[in-house]
């Protein structure tokens, strides 16, 4: 089993984690979503790192990481992110996957310097039109809660312990106010929008919007899997990775 070393990086005097492993030309980030961290990526990391070199990030607050004095929106992840990124040994484009909130700042890591992202890969993208606000997104998280293994629940909810309410909260808007789906479309690189089957975070309606809108995107269904569909699932997640790796 492929061991992933940890690494404390600091940008912006802000300090946060990137673990790394795997090896070859080919390279991949892994972004996690609001409230949980690296934790439930590691069975799709391990599967890419057959194959690729992989970096799992938690980014600045969650994971166990510092919390910021301030709160962080989109753009700040995806800046601090691409920072660390230039700091890993292996250098070079990678191909960014994000899952759910990840999704926002794969995005914006590609606009921000689209020299650094050679592919993105959209799990579980957020926020449609219809659930931006509070009381949508705690509906369709109880629905997903209810539909994935036991395995998946304990590693999202230790992690959102770990996080905490109040960094959650600080997070949350930022979250709901990014426009995806306008977003999407200043992205040229190769581009995969994915979601499970039983996803109720991201519809299936959704998913074909923002890969119609996409400059370069298709759109994925992995039949019978809910929201965290690359810790339930990874093997199949991961052939999309590398099927967007190809493309590049």
């Amino acid at each position: 089993m492929t061991e992933f070393a940890k690494r404390t990086v600091e940008v912006e005097g802000i300090r946060f984690n990137l673990r790394s492993g795997g090896h070859g030309g080919l390279r991949f980030l892994l972004v996690h979503g609001i409230g949980v961290s690296h934790r439930y990526f590691l069975p799709l990391a391990r599967e890419l790192a057959q194959y690729a070199s992989v970096s799992v990030v938690d980014l600045p607050g969650f994971g166990g990481t510092p919390k910021p004095e301030h709160s962080l929106g989109i753009g700040d992840f995806a800046r601090l992110t691409l920072a660390a990124l230039e700091m890993d040994d292996d250098g070079g484009p990678a191909v960014v996957v994000g899952h759910s909130m990840g999704t926002q700042i794969a995005i914006e890591m590609a606009r921000q310097q689209p020299a650094a992202v050679a592919g993105v890969v959209l799990l579980g993208p957020t926020t449609d039109r219809a659930a931006r606000n509070t009381p949508a997104q705690g509906w369709r998280l109880l629905k997903d809660v209810l539909r994935e293994p036991f395995t998946s629940n304990v590693v999202v909810f230790t992690d959102y312990l770990r996080c905490g309410p109040v960094w959650y909260a600080k997070i949350l808007p930022a979250m709901l106010n990014y426009e995806t789906e306008n977003r999407i479309r200043e992205i040229e690189t190769p581009l995969v929008v994915a979601r499970g089957e039983h996803d109720p975070v991201a519809p299936r309606a959704w998913v074909h919007q923002l890969a119609g809108l996409s400059r370069n995107g298709r759109a994925i269904e992995i039949a019978g899997k809910p929201h965290v569909v690359m810790f339930i699932h990874p093997e199949a997640v991961a052939q999309l990775c590398l099927e967007v790796a190809a493309r590049c």
